[in-house]
């Protein structure tokens, strides 16, 4: 076990984006000013999807339904 307690890290949020709130986010990176992200519905859809944060803009999406064995 270590013996240091953990770090309380300090945050401050900087922006806010309007996002799916029915998506459930599986990754998520920034790239330069695009955000990459791969989300779910919980029901077998399953979205990647790049956006251009600056312009709030989808460049790239993808979709692709869970096939079921």
């Amino acid at each position: 076990m270590p013996s240091d307690p953990p770090r309380i890290l300090k945050y401050r949020i900087v922006n806010t984006y309007p996002h799916d709130i029915k998506a459930f986010t599986q990754g998520l990176e920034f790239f330069g000013e695009n955000l990459m992200e791969s989300t779910g519905n919980g029901v077998g859809l399953v979205e990647i999807k790049v956006s251009q944060v600056s312009a709030l803009s989808i460049l790239q999406q993808d979709k692709q339904s869970k096939r079921s064995n």
